[in-house]
């Protein structure tokens, strides 16, 4: 009796280590998903990132060929706003000579 009582308590004792033992890989098996779903995040975000990047030298590339192209019709541009203002100031001196002949 003493032996099937030894058993039972044994028996006992190590369903309830099985049972802790369950829990504690459970655990383990929630943290670990977790952790992968927030990696899964993380690269999805560095791929976004990447993609960004990538865009960005594409638009910059785009911007510096368009400086590029109106280089010339900028320079051509700054040159008859001077021209203007020479032409302006040149009336101005020609209106002002007139009025003090007068």
């Amino acid at each position: 009796m003493d032996l099937e009582n030894e058993i039972v308590k044994d028996t006992q004792t190590l369903h309830s280590d099985m049972q802790t033992l369950v829990y504690e890989n459970y655990n383990k098996f929630i943290s670990a998903t977790d952790t992968i779903r927030k990696m899964k995040n993380d690269f999805k975000m560095e791929t976004e990132m990447d993609l960004l990047a990538s865009n960005m030298a594409s638009i910059t590339s785009f911007s510096d060929q368009i400086n590029f192209t109106l280089h010339d019709t900028r320079e051509k541009l700054v040159g008859y706003q001077e021209c203007i203002l020479l032409l302006q100031r040149f009336l101005i001196s020609v209106q002002t000579s007139s009025y003090i002949k007068i």
